[in-house]
């Protein structure tokens, strides 16, 4: 919809060499993690001569970056070794890009924008639109009503950070707080009809 795309982001189940082809032939850039048990060559004539070594086997610093050569990509890439902390061990993220341009901030930040703690953040947009919104449940079987569902559901979630911004409530209190309210009004209704109605009466 010829929109501007700076980074295609993903995590590792999109890091096939298809998926990263496909990308560069939409002339798009992408910062995508990387196993470390995948196969780089370290130069064009490593790769034609089918040299290729696991990530994981590098002697490569953290922040360092080096060109390489994966498996089933004839391009070169940008790799890059990051370390984080995750709980109480240390954890190794190698990231790649097709923006040989890139330097290790650049490469990093963007990458960050996946877990960014705002509505930016695609994880974040994610897990609310799917655990809030029922983004996941649709009932819908035709294109049109599918599209739909999922339009509303992009809607829906730009309601729910107006909310959030008002009532300084993450979704998932908002969610809790809304199913609440539901509850509490269908209950009151309840007890009009059963008012209302002898036979409701006989059988509480």
């Amino acid at each position: 919809n010829s929109l501007s795309i700076s980074y295609i982001l993903a995590d590792k189940w999109f890091s096939s060499a298809e998926n990263f082809v496909f990308i560069e032939s939409l002339c798009q850039k992408f910062i995508i993690p990387l196993k470390d048990n995948r196969k780089i060559a370290l130069s064009k004539d490593a790769q034609l001569n089918g040299l290729y070594q696991s990530i994981g086997s590098l002697v490569i610093e953290e922040n360092q970056t080096l060109q390489v050569y994966l498996e089933g990509v004839d391009f070169p890439l940008l790799l890059t070794k990051q370390l984080f902390k995750n709980e109480d061990a240390e954890a190794v993220l190698y990231l790649v890009t097709n923006d040989l341009m890139a330097d290790v901030e650049t490469i990093k930040t963007q990458y960050q924008k996946r877990w960014k703690s705002n509505a930016e953040a695609v994880e974040t947009f994610y897990k609310s639109i799917k655990s809030n919104l029922g983004y996941a449940n649709s009932p819908t079987h035709t294109i049109k009503t599918q599209n739909n569902h999922l339009f509303l559901s992009m809607v829906a979630f730009a309601k729910m950070e107006i909310l959030k911004n008002i009532t300084q409530k993450n979704h998932f209190a908002l969610k809790r707080l809304l199913s609440m309210n539901a509850l509490k009004a269908a209950w009151k209704k309840l007890q009009v009809i059963k008012a209302d109605n002898t036979l409701l009466n006989q059988c509480a």
